[in-house]
């Protein structure tokens, strides 16, 4: 979630009804695959969601376990 794609996403969260297949992801990368070290802790999309969130974006085998434990708490730290 990020100002590029506020129309998107702004625009669903409006919606009385979302379609159950909706999954939002946090993606700093913006689909390039690039590592990022800062996670959303946004409690209006985090802890607050009507719908799954999650994290993507530069993670791979070398970094999962990190990844992990970072998005861990920064789902903590959204409250």
């Amino acid at each position: 979630k990020n100002e590029e794609t506020l129309p998107l996403w702004n625009g669903l969260l409006e919606q009385e009804a979302l379609p159950e297949n909706i999954v939002f992801l946090h993606d700093e990368s913006k689909g390039t695959g690039k590592e990022t070290s800062a996670w959303s802790t946004d409690p209006q999309f985090v802890t607050s969601s009507r719908k799954i969130v999650g994290y993507a974006g530069g993670i791979k085998p070398a970094n999962v376990g990190k990844v992990a434990q970072d998005t861990m708490k920064a789902c903590q730290e959204s409250g």
